[in-house]
């Protein structure tokens, strides 16, 4: 389950005549359209090219909203603030975890290859994230996802690009997972980095089919269910503070695309949902 969690910090078959949908939908008030896009941040080689839809709807849109600022990502300086950020200040993984627990870490490290005293001085949050995407490369799960793909599109097509919250206030979230329950964290994580196969493939195929009930299940539904703190925090608080600032998009006759983990999109919590009970008008993009 924690598993897919860190995929949220990281998204059919179709046959002629048969409509398709993906996950990709159009927004509209009575004066206004933006489109929402739910990404992955990582992907195979094999999930390119993406659905059509994604690319109607960047090509109908004046700007693009991503999460946070993805540019900035690349800055070095943001990688020692992820590291500041992330450390233990003075305390090691052995301090703040029972031997038991250390000790399952450990071997887990070992096994992609990194020794535990590499990474002793850091919250647990970011050494679960660090093997964890050892792992899913492991699955050939290492391309930029749908978020740089448009971002460096964006770019060089000159569109206008913008964000729903800062980088730091996206790394505080990352850093604070398991704060205070840190045991139970790692744990959880280690158990569902022995199933990564059997749990990312399922998201994915959800993510593709555009099935809001399917990625709910897949997404977030345990992660609602086993760690609703983290759920708080991650998806919940994030959507409520992201909700006003694309309600501010409809003031303006330009077409905007939001990007967004897949994951805040659905459920009763997601941002469509959200969307919805506010009295505007989604549509999920389909082709037949």
């Amino acid at each position: 389950m924690m598993k897919k969690l860190l995929l949220c910090v990281l998204v059919l078959a179709v046959g002629l005549g048969v409509r398709a949908e993906t996950s990709v939908w159009k927004v509209e008030s009575d004066s206004s359209v933006l489109y929402l896009g739910g990404t992955f941040h990582l992907l195979r080689a094999s999930d390119f090219p993406l659905p059509a839809e994604f690319d109607a709807a960047y090509a109908d849109s004046d700007s693009l909203i991503f999460e946070t600022d993805l540019g900035r990502l690349q800055d070095p300086s943001v990688q020692q603030l992820m590291m500041s950020k992330g450390s233990l200040d003075g305390e090691t993984l052995a301090d703040v975890l029972s031997p038991e627990v250390y000790e399952k870490l450990s071997t887990s490290c070992v096994k992609v290859g990194v020794p535990i005293e590499a990474l002793k001085g850091f919250k647990p949050s970011l050494v679960i994230m660090t093997i964890a995407m050892m792992e899913l490369q492991k699955l050939g799960i290492s391309q930029e996802g749908v978020d740089m793909l448009f971002y460096s599109k964006g770019k060089q097509d000159g569109k206008e690009i913008g964000q729903l919250e800062t980088v730091e206030e996206q790394i505080d979230f990352i850093c604070s997972m398991g704060e205070g329950n840190e045991d139970e964290f790692v744990s959880h994580s280690i158990r569902d980095m022995d199933n990564t196969k059997e749990i990312i493939l399922p998201m994915l195929a959800a993510w593709k089919s555009g099935n809001r009930s399917e990625m709910e299940k897949t997404i977030t539904g345990e992660m609602k269910q086993d760690f609703p703190k983290i759920y708080k925090t991650l998806l919940v608080d994030r959507n409520n503070n992201w909700l006003p600032k694309i309600e501010v998009f409809f003031e303006s006759t330009e077409k905007e695309f939001v990007l967004v983990g897949a994951g805040h999109l659905v459920g009763d919590d997601g941002i469509l949902k959200k969307l919805e009970e506010r009295g505007y008008k989604v549509e999920q993009l389909d082709s037949e």
